[in-house]
């Protein structure tokens, strides 16, 4: 029943967004569509898709939703032991958190983010096509053109993926309680986890959310400037704290004097298989 009820609603979520995206990217097209010349590449699959549009738009919708819907139903476990959620009685050492919500909510709500990232994406991706075969998106020139109506729409996306992305990063906090150390010796919030990569989640989600607010203004620019911007901060800042800045810790702070500085963590992992036992 699970794996039912979970094919029917995430079939009928794709397939609502798929539409949602297909039919604003097809109503805010260019009135009349500029081509580029006499042999314009995509002219006759322009007049293929509009002769059989109700074909191709509900077609397509139908078949992501469908594949969609096959792969979320084999994750019934995660659903159910979600709604069967139960308290450990044991709180982890750095959140103090009960340990069930790592059993049992963490999966669950990983599970569903990343068929959001993937909804999202395919949006994306599905409103860029759309924009481009109708004229509203065009390559032609250095830069090319976008109308406004493809801009708005292909920014509010990138926006909610990269809100996505923020929520993301929050969640990344917990995986790092049940990790392996970068040594290896033990699992859990080593050192480097704790006073480099935990810092640099929460920079990383604060940079995110202004980079979503970036490209939800672009919706009242006239230009992509500002949401490039952002978007650079942003991979600049995952290359630089979020990967960089705890391998310079963890090379020269605590590899040095690890017995020392992973004391704490390795304590707390003894600790937590003695209880678990």
């Amino acid at each position: 029943l699970t794996r039912v009820l979970q094919f029917v609603l995430v079939a009928l979520v794709f397939a609502a967004m798929v539409a949602a995206t297909l039919a604003v990217a097809f109503r805010s097209r260019p009135v009349f569509v500029p081509v580029s010349g006499p042999e314009d590449p995509i002219a006759r699959y322009r007049t293929v898709v509009i002769q059989r549009l109700g074909l191709f738009a509900v077609g397509l919708a139908l078949v992501i939703a469908a594949i969609a819907g096959l792969a979320a139903q084999g994750d019934w476990e995660t659903v159910q032991t979600f709604i069967n959620r139960t308290k450990f009685g044991a709180l982890d050492p750095v959140f103090n958190i009960d340990v069930g919500f790592y059993a049992f909510s963490l999966p669950f709500y990983r599970w569903v983010l990343d068929l959001m990232f993937a909804a999202v994406a395919l949006c994306f991706m599905l409103s860029l096509a759309t924009h481009y075969l109708f004229g509203g998106v065009r390559l032609t020139g250095r830069a090319g053109q976008i109308s406004v109506a493809a801009r708005a729409q292909l920014a509010v996306l990138a926006g909610i993926f990269v809100l996505l992305k923020a929520v993301a990063y929050w969640l990344d906090r917990y995986y790092l309680l049940f990790s392996p150390s970068n040594s290896g010796v033990f699992s859990g919030a080593s050192y480097t986890d704790l006073n480099a990569v935990l810092p640099a989640k929460l920079i990383l989600l604060f940079i995110s959310l202004i980079c979503a607010a970036a490209f939800f203004a672009a919706v009242f620019r006239q230009n992509l400037q500002l949401p490039s911007i952002a978007t650079v901060l942003l991979v600049l800042s995952s290359v630089l704290v979020g990967a960089a800045w705890p391998q310079v810790l963890q090379q020269f702070v605590v590899a040095p004097n690890a017995n020392e500085r992973e004391a704490v963590p390795i304590e707390r992992n003894i600790a937590a298989t003695r209880q678990a036992f």
